[in-house]
C-alpha cells in the first residue's frame, strides 16, 4: 500500500582530504610543509608568535596533489610559533617549536 511518502535522493559531498605536516618539529634551521591534497593554486602561509604577531609569510603555488616546500626559519628567534595555512579551500594552523 503507498503511502504517499516521496523517496528523495541525497547528496553529501565529503570535505576532500587534506593532510598537512611539519617536517622537522622541532625546526632547527628549515622546516619542510608538506601538503597532501587535491587542491591546487596559491598557498599562503603565516607563522605567528603566540601573541599573534606575524613574523614571517611563506607563498607558493601548488601545482600537483603532493608538494614540499622548504619554510627557511634561520634567522627566526628560538620559541613557539603557529603556522596558518591556507588555500582555496585549505584553512589550518600548525604549532611549531623553534630550537
Amino acid at each position: 500500500q503507498y503511502l504517499g511518502y516521496a523517496v528523495q535522493k541525497t547528496n553529501f559531498f565529503a570535505r576532500p582530504k587534506t593532510d598537512i605536516s611539519i617536517m622537522p618539529n622541532p625546526v632547527f634551521n628549515n622546516a619542510s610543509i608538506i601538503i597532501q591534497a587535491e587542491e591546487l593554486g596559491d598557498i599562503n602561509c603565516v607563522l605567528l608568535d603566540m601573541g599573534g604577531k606575524t613574523i614571517r609569510t611563506y607563498q607558493f603555488k601548488k601545482s600537483s596533489p603532493y608538494v614540499q616546500h622548504i619554510l627557511d626559519m634561520y634567522n627566526v628567534p628560538k620559541g613557539e610559533y603557529i603556522l596558518s595555512i591556507r588555500g582555496a579551500t585549505i584553512n589550518e594552523a600548525k604549532r611549531i617549536l623553534k630550537q
